[in-house]
């Protein structure tokens, strides 16, 4: 049996891997120096620095740098929570409004908005409806063998199992 070499030990992936790690870091310096106040490259350096200009160290370490990396993390976030729903589920077309995922989420925040309840509880219970409306969906779907709900007796399902392990259940798929 020949073995093939993998692609990401030769220099074309290091290449690649180095010229987006230099774009990001590109990126992110421009975003640090962009805003209602313009920072020069100087100004910049020196406030990272940790010297310089009072206003400018306020404006990088308390407005700009929190923002840019937040943003950051919260795009790896969704692109990898994008790639793992559409690995998980072998489509890669899927995506939450696919899904109703986001119709949970929505039909929970409209509930919490026409009951007149605290604000603030949104986000959480858009999450809960978010959650409870993909686990009813695959409670309910029915397998070939004429049973409904997804986890009841993976054995029985005939098929591949997909385990999702997402926000604080375990959900099982049987085909």
């Amino acid at each position: 049996m020949e073995r093939v070499p993998c692609p990401r030990n030769g220099v074309r992936f290091v290449a690649l891997i180095t010229v987006l790690l230099l774009g990001l870091m590109g990126i992110l310096l421009l975003s640090l120096s962009l805003g209602a106040v313009p920072l020069s490259p100087e100004e910049l350096l020196s406030a990272l620095g940790g010297q310089g200009d009072e206003v400018h160290r306020t404006i990088l370490w308390e407005l700009r740098l929190p923002r840019s990396l937040m943003a950051l993390l919260v795009g790896a976030a969704l692109g990898m929570s994008g790639a793992l729903m559409q690995g998980l589920l072998r489509n890669s077309l899927a995506d939450p409004y696919l899904l109703g995922i986001s119709a949970g989420a929505g039909l929970a925040a409209i509930a919490l908005f026409a009951l007149g309840a605290f604000l603030a509880w949104v986000p959480a219970v858009a999450w809960l409806g978010a959650s409870c409306d993909r686990s009813a969906g695959v409670w309910l779907v029915p397998h070939g063998n004429g049973h409904f709900g997804a986890a009841s007796d993976p054995r029985r399902c005939g098929g591949e199992c997909l385990f999702w392990f997402r926000e604080f259940d375990a959900v099982a798929v049987c085909r």
